[in-house]
C-alpha cells in the first residue's frame, strides 16, 4: 500500500494483525511503499513478475493496470453482501467493461461550505439538497448580496493556491455541470466538442467573472474561510472539521453549482485490487471482505478522514448518518457521480485542464484557452489513449 497518515498506516496495520490472530491458513503482510514513487514500484514489480497478492490503487491509475493484465475481476468472488453495501459511486469507480476490479474503504467528497449565518443575514436562500442547489446565474446573485457586506466584497474561497491535480478535482465538476468533460469517454480520442463546448466557454465565464468582479478571495494560502475572509469556500470532505472547529454550529455543506445540468460533485481515491499473481484469490478476498466490514470500514475512514465507503459504516458515523452535517456526501455518492477518466492518458488530460483553468483564472480568452488545451490532448493522445 501507499503511504497514508501516520493514522491510516496504523490502522491497516492493526487491522491486518487482528485477520492474522482470527485464522491461521494464511498470513498477511502489510508493505507501505511512498507515495511518491508507489506507481514506479507497481511497473518494476509487474515487469519481473513480483506483483504483491493485494496492493491498493489510485482510482485515475486503475484502468491503465487493467489493461495491462496486471489485476483480477473481484465480482466472482467478492459476497453479494459486501458489493451491495458499496456506494454505487465506489462501485462505479472500480469497474471496467462491466466488470468490478477495485474496492475502497472510504470515499471523497466536494461541496461548498458556507456560514449559514452569513447567508440569513444577507436574506439568501439555503439549498436543502443536491436537487435544489442554486443554479450558476442564482450563485451570482448570492455572491453579489454577501460581496455588499462584505468590506473587501471577496466572499469565495476557490481553493486557487493549490493548484495541481486540485484544479482537476474541484473543477471538472463545473465542465461536466455544463455537460462537458475532459476527453469523449466512448472512444477515449478526443476532447473536442467536450472541454471546448460552448456550455462549457460559458461556465468558465462565468467563473471567471466571479474573478474579475472581486467575489473570489485571491489570497494564496487557502486560509480565507478559515480566517473569517469569507462566507464560501469550495472545499472536499477534509475540511469541515477545521471549519467546525473554527465556527462551531456555523458550518454548513451544501452542493456545487448547476451550470445547467444538474449539480455534479468530485469522488474518488484508493482502491484495494487482487492482482494476477495472486495463488490464492479466495484468501485475498476474505481479507478485504474483513476490512469491508462496518467497524473496519469506521476505523479506516476516520484515520484517513475520508468519507465510508458503504452504507452500512455510514449510517454508523455521526458526521454523515441522515441527521449528520456532511450527510449530503452520502447523496452524492449515491448518485453516482462520474469520476475522472480512467485511461492511461489520464495526466495529460489533467494537465492541459489545470493549464486552461489557471490561465481562465487569470484573465485569459475563455475559448482560446479551452480550444488550447483541446489541441494539446488531442495532440498528446496522438489519435488514441
Amino acid at each position: 500500500m501507499h503511504t497514508g497518515s501516520s493514522a491510516e498506516n496504523r490502522i491497516v496495520q492493526e487491522q491486518v494483525a487482528r485477520f492474522n490472530a482470527m485464522q491461521y491458513q494464511v498470513r498477511v503482510n502489510v508493505v507501505i511503499l511512498p507515495q511518491e514513487s508507489y506507481a514506479g514500484h507497481i511497473r518494476e514489480a509487474a515487469g519481473t513478475g513480483a506483483l504483491p497478492d493485494i496492493l491498493d490503487v489510485d482510482g485515475p491509475h486503475l484502468q491503465d493496470y487493467i489493461r495491462r493484465g496486471y489485476l483480477v475481476p473481484l465480482d466472482k468472488i467478492l459476497t453479494d453482501n459486501s458489493r451491495l453495501d458499496l456506494f454505487p459511486s465506489v462501485l462505479g469507480q472500480g469497474m471496467y467493461l462491466g466488470r468490478l476490479y477495485a474496492v475502497s474503504s472510504y470515499d471523497t467528497g466536494l461541496g461548498i461550505y458556507a456560514r449559514p449565518s452569513l447567508l440569513r443575514a444577507a436574506g439568501v436562500r439555503i439549498p436543502a439538497s443536491i436537487e435544489g442547489a442554486w443554479s450558476a446565474e442564482e450563485f451570482g446573485r448570492v455572491l453579489q448580496s454577501l460581496a455588499r457586506r462584505d468590506p473587501d466584497g471577496a466572499v469565495l474561497d476557490l481553493g486557487l493556491a493549490t493548484k495541481g491535480e486540485w484544479y482537476s478535482y474541484a473543477f471538472l465538476p463545473v465542465v461536466q455541470s455544463a455537460g462537458g468533460d475532459l476527453i469523449d469517454r466512448e472512444t477515449y480520442r478526443t476532447a473536442a466538442g467536450l472541454l471546448n463546448r460552448d456550455s462549457v466557454v460559458a461556465a468558465m465565464s462565468r467563473m471567471q467573472s466571479w474573478v474579475r468582479k472581486g467575489y473570489v478571495d485571491m489570497g494564496g494560502d487557502n486560509t480565507a474561510f478559515l480566517n473569517g475572509r469569507v462566507a464560501l469556500a469550495w472545499g472536499d470532505h477534509t475540511a469541515f472539521r477545521h471549519y467546525e472547529e473554527q465556527f462551531p454550529g456555523d458550518v454548513v455543506l451544501l452542493p456545487l453549482p448547476d451550470f445547467g445540468h444538474g449539480s455534479r460533485t468530485a469522488q474518488g481515491g484508493w482502491g484495494w485490487v487482487v492482482s494476477k499473481a495472486c495463488g490464492n484469490q479466495r484468501a485475498a478476498m476474505q481479507l478485504l471482505e474483513y476490512l469491508l466490514q462496518p467497524e473496519q470500514v469506521l476505523a479506516t475512514s476516520e484515520a484517513a478522514a475520508g468519507i465510508p465507503a458503504t452504507r452500512s459504516a455510514a449510517s454508523r458515523a455521526v458526521l454523515y448518518r441522515d441527521d449528520g452535517p456532511l450527510h449530503l456526501f452520502m447523496s452524492q455518492l449515491e448518485s453516482a457521480t462520474p469520476s475522472r477518466p480512467g485511461l492511461p492518458a489520464y495526466p495529460v488530460l489533467s494537465e492541459e485542464f489545470q493549464r486552461a483553468f489557471d490561465d481562465i483564472m487569470h484573465g485569459a480568452d475563455v475559448r482560446g484557452a479551452l480550444d488550447a488545451a483541446v489541441k494539446a490532448i488531442d495532440m498528446r493522445l496522438g489519435g488514441g489513449a
